[in-house]
């Protein structure tokens, strides 16, 4: 790395820059920092100039006491940001482990809906959040929103899990398991156990996951119930999820097989 940029009395937010403070691996350049409220706190240069921390904390705080209803608490878009703090903040979820147990973060910005709203906009039709380094925090310029497939692809060569001693990256382990990548990180995703995740069979999963709720096109019901619908079994439906189908291709694509039950 070159010098740092000096942001000496610089200030973003309610914070001041006070003093540069050296390198970490995870979060880069950090510096020492000085809120309005009096409070001092140590704050990585990019999370500074992305906007991504505004303060010690003390604002969230304030938010916390003087929030209001906004109205968005059963939308999908609030469950998406609600997930996305329990992931990160709450050790009983059954995620946790690879999100928060790694030390990923949701930035001070995202503590707050309205903001992570105004930020990412609603969730476009068969897309869901996503890390472009899979290693880093919630946070503005480290979100997007991608297919299960990009996600997929995004995770492959960046996450590394260690199972029985042994550390390889998501593909790597996909293949010894003899499973699709997209399979994989989907269970990951749903927080089964690493054993699990490379041992269990589809099939097996497949039928057990078929009574569970889809949201797709704007509704949202069992995957027995779209299955009546479109003329699918739920096993199929739900082979296709496992293997890392987008939802509504999943759903909406013709099956090449008979169904059983149909006079053709």
């Amino acid at each position: 790395m070159g010098q740092p940029v000096d942001i000496t009395g610089k200030r973003f937010g309610k914070l001041v820059a006070l003093k540069y403070s050296g390198i970490s691996n995870k979060q880069g350049r950090l510096w020492d920092c000085i809120c309005d409220c009096g409070n001092t706190c140590l704050v990585s240069y990019g999370k500074l100039n992305h906007g991504a921390t505004i303060s010690c904390g003390c604002v969230y705080n304030a938010h916390r006491r003087s929030v209001k209803p906004h109205g968005m608490s059963k939308t999908p878009i609030y469950r998406i940001w609600l997930g996305m703090r329990e992931r990160c903040e709450k050790p009983t979820h059954h995620a946790y482990k690879w999100y928060g147990g790694r030390g990923i973060k949701v930035c001070e910005r995202w503590q707050i809906f309205e903001n992570f709203y105004a930020d990412m906009g609603e969730r476009p039709e068969g897309m869901s959040l996503d890390r472009k380094d899979v290693n880093g925090d919630y946070e503005p310029e480290n979100c997007r929103w991608a297919t299960f497939e990009e996600q997929a692809n995004n995770t492959r060569s960046n996450l590394i899990l260690e199972h029985k001693g042994e550390k390889l990256t998501l593909s790597q382990w996909a293949k010894r398991a003899g499973i699709q990548t997209s399979t994989l990180h989907y269970r990951i995703k749903k927080g089964w156990p690493l054993d699990r995740a490379l041992n269990a069979s589809v099939d097996t999963y497949a039928n057990r996951d078929s009574k569970r709720l889809i949201e797709c096109r704007g509704r949202t019901q069992r995957i027995t119930e779209w299955a009546r619908e479109v003329g699918l079994t739920a096993t199929i439906i739900s082979q296709r999820i496992l293997r890392g189908w987008d939802v509504e291709a999943a759903i909406f694509t013709p099956s090449k097989r008979p169904v059983k039950g149909d006079k053709k």
